[in-house]
């Protein structure tokens, strides 16, 4: 129990690094592009979206859809 709460702690500050190293890539590298890069783009392929949260995605994907169906027919 313990060691996987280190592990995650680990995980957690590993992401927080790579976003802020994502972040000042972006920066540097938006200034010579013509077409800029999103810091989402540059995490997505560093850390890839796991089963879990791909499925929180569509979760929140289909709430918002339904929402948003009931949004038009009232109105």
């Amino acid at each position: 129990m313990e060691l996987e709460k280190l592990e995650c702690g680990f995980n957690d500050r590993e992401k927080y690094r790579d976003q802020k190293a994502a972040f000042l890539t972006t920066i540097l590298a938006n200034v010579h592009l013509k077409k800029g890069i999103d810091v989402k783009d540059l995490m997505r392929s560093l850390h890839p979206p796991t089963k879990v949260e791909k499925i929180k995605q569509d979760i929140v994907f289909k709430r918002e859809w339904k929402e948003a169906e009931e949004v038009v027919s009232d109105g």
